[in-house]
């Protein structure tokens, strides 16, 4: 017969949340608490915490070996406020900019999962760090949900930066990760600027 083991020896479980445990083995198994009273398990593995205290889950092999998860079942903390940290934002178009979003208690075991969402993807998109790229020009909000709780950030998004903006803006050299290089000349009716090695041209109007 094979060998057994767990993906985990303890487990911290708030109450009323779960936990799913593995024994890795290629028998069947079958699963008990030390007590119900505190922790539950099925017969899958699926830990439920009841009670505040202490329990024992252990599988046990159908040749008679046992592996064994100390589990502590916590009070739990759940989730009183959630913010972001900027309520409005003024975008130029293809620029990208990350939301804070604040969630307190700090230590709360509820799910701090953050969906994001935005309202009009022609003008923002939101992935899910919270990071909004400016599509087109117009207004949007987005969304952020954690458990019950919504927040949003109205967003506007203006013409795109000129190339005098880019030159002069520390926040574009940054993300470019470069240092400033420029060399400007008029050609024609065109301005070009050339930003280390990228050239922009403008067409100026006479």
């Amino acid at each position: 017969s094979g060998t057994v083991s767990m993906n985990k020896t303890s487990e911290r479980i708030a109450v009323g949340r779960t936990s799913q445990l593995l024994a890795l083995t290629d028998e069947t198994v079958t699963w008990r608490s030390s007590n119900n009273n505190v922790a539950t398990v099925d017969q899958n593995g699926l830990v439920t915490a009841v009670t505040e205290g202490n329990a024992t889950i252990t599988a046990r092999t159908a040749s008679g070996k046992e592996v064994t998860c100390d589990v502590t079942v916590t009070e739990a903390v759940h989730i009183s406020e959630v913010y972001l940290k900027k309520t409005t934002l003024e975008m130029k178009n293809r620029t990208s900019e990350t939301l804070e979003i604040v969630i307190n208690p700090a230590d709360t075991t509820d799910d701090k999962t953050v969906t994001w969402s935005s309202n009009d993807e022609h003008v923002v998109t939101v992935n899910q760090s919270g990071t909004v790229t400016a599509k087109g020009e117009g207004q949007a909000t987005i969304t952020a949900q954690v458990g019950n709780f919504t927040v949003t950030c109205d967003v506007t998004v203006g013409p795109a930066a000129t190339v005098e903006e880019m030159v002069s803006s520390n926040k574009y050299n940054l993300a470019l990760r470069k240092d400033t290089v420029v060399y400007s000349t008029i050609w024609s009716n065109c301005r070009c600027i050339c930003l280390n090695s990228t050239i922009y041209c403008n067409f100026i109007n006479r």
